[in-house]
């Protein structure tokens, strides 16, 4: 319900009243809808208090307090945009019908004119052209050049400001639209997984996504101040919220691509540096083997005196100290490949415990399915005696399997906090979204099965 109302007081809800032709009838309807919205808000503040009462449950009875009131300043919000759009209606049709009425006059005037003018014409009589004088002074005197002027130049503003409203609404739109487009563009670069290049190639797209907004952000800043010299007060208004609601998506998108190009490249630096050491490592080695395998031994095997041992050894502890040298790039590059390791099993865990969320939350989905079908077979109370005492019984059953429910959704919850402690906002987001819809599915569920044990109740009495 909270989705229903969101998306039927939004703004662009109410800038379709104002393009709206059949404008009486739509403020109508809008009023009917409103009505309807505040009954709608009023069941569920009872069925709130009900459901208070049946699961005693703080948490979920607090929620669904700021859930209503909520929605309460969402219905007054949209019910004083109705009242500032019935006034800018109101304003306009007064004005409108001024405007026809002077047009009716003056075409009554200039046709009455026109026909003294033909009849005047039609005869020879000299007295007629000191009528077409009087009718000539008459019409300068009645409609002055000026007047005229004025007249043309207030009604061609007039279509001008009209025209230049619709623009910027339209600018606003296509804003929108041209920005969702953008996200879903680059979905693919907020993971982080591929290879150096991959890796690479989603900061340069990013960065280009950013360069783009930036240029839209100064296209909106043109259109809010371009709309703000040609709407009035009442109109400013909603066109306002709106371009305030474009803002804080398009800085929120920008936050988040430059949070996923910092996270690419802390993981582009430390892939590139582990690479590195990796090749530089490798070729050192490669020639170390290569040299001990070339260097020969300062003594010959046809040497019958004891050697001088002196060279070999100064060769040998020449080789230590290079290896000493090179034990501590070894060990960071271990160091490294375990940390890399510990990531990977880190986020393995955390994919385990996501799956382990997920299969708990389709298990509670399946499970409120299934009550749910069971419950609308027994909202029917067809049948005889016998028949309805078995589904009214059922129904007995379903309600009190309130404590199983709780149980499946503390356990979901526990899973669910086991994955967002290591998750960013969005994905928290999610997933607390998911669980919330399986606790309102839940409530849902319970309400109807009072209802069912109140009809069984009622039906015995």
């Amino acid at each position: 319900m909270a989705n229903e109302i969101e998306c039927w007081s939004a703004i662009s809800g109410a800038a379709s009243l104002l393009s709206a032709h059949d404008m009486e009838e739509r403020l109508s309807e809008f009023k009917l809808e409103l009505d309807n919205k505040e009954d709608e808000l009023k069941i569920l503040q009872t069925k709130r208090t009900q459901l208070k009462e049946l699961i005693r449950t703080q948490h979920i009875y607090t929620e669904l307090q700021v859930m209503a009131a909520d929605l309460r300043q969402r219905i007054s919000h949209a019910a004083e945009v109705y009242d500032q759009t019935k006034d800018m209606y109101k304003d306009f049709s007064s004005q409108r019908q001024q405007l026809l009425d002077l047009i009716s006059q003056i075409s009554e005037h200039l046709k009455t004119s026109e026909d003294s003018l033909l009849e005047f014409s039609k005869s020879s009589d000299p007295e007629n052209f000191v009528k077409i004088k009087e009718v000539e002074r008459a019409l300068c005197g009645t409609y002055p050049t000026q007047q005229l002027t004025l007249l043309g130049d207030a009604v061609s503003h007039l279509v001008k400001r009209n025209e230049e409203v619709t623009q910027c609404y339209s600018q606003i739109l296509g804003f929108l639209q041209w920005l969702s487009e953008l996200r879903a563009g680059i979905e693919d670069c907020f993971e982080q997984t591929g290879d150096a290049v991959a890796i690479s190639a989603k900061q340069q797209k990013l960065k280009t996504a950013i360069e783009e907004v930036m240029e839209g952000g100064e296209c909106l800043s043109w259109v809010c101040e371009d709309g703000g010299l040609h709407l009035t007060k009442c109109g400013t208004g909603s066109i306002q919220e709106q371009l305030d609601s474009c803002k804080y998506a398009l800085d929120l998108f920008v936050m988040e691509c430059r949070q996923r190009i910092q996270a690419l490249e802390e993981s582009a630096k430390l892939l590139n540096g582990y690479e590195m050491r990796v090749v530089e490592l490798s070729g050192w080695l490669q020639q170390l083997e290569e040299r001990l395998k070339t260097d020969a031994p300062l003594w010959g095997q046809s040497q019958s005196a004891a050697p001088d041992c002196s060279e070999e050894l100064r060769r040998v502890e020449e080789i230590h100290r290079v290896l000493l040298m090179r034990r501590a790039s070894l060990e960071r590059l271990c160091q490294s490949s375990l940390t890399i390791t510990e990531l990977l099993s880190n986020h393995e865990a955390l994919l385990q415990e996501y799956q382990a969320f997920e299969e708990a939350l389709k298990a509670v989905e399946a499970w409120l399915k299934d009550d749910e079908k069971n419950l609308e077979t027994l909202e029917n109370m067809e049948g005889n005696k016998k028949e309805v005492e078995e589904k009214l019984e059922r129904a007995q059953d379903i309600r009190l399997m309130k404590g199983e429910g709780e149980v499946k959704l503390k356990m979901a919850a526990g899973k669910a906090e086991m994955v967002i402690k290591d998750n960013g906002e969005v994905e928290r987001g999610v997933i607390w979204s998911k669980l919330q819809e399986v606790e309102d599915a839940w409530a849902a569920l319970l309400l109807n099965a009072m209802s069912c044990h109140s009809c069984r109740d009622g039906w015995r009495e």
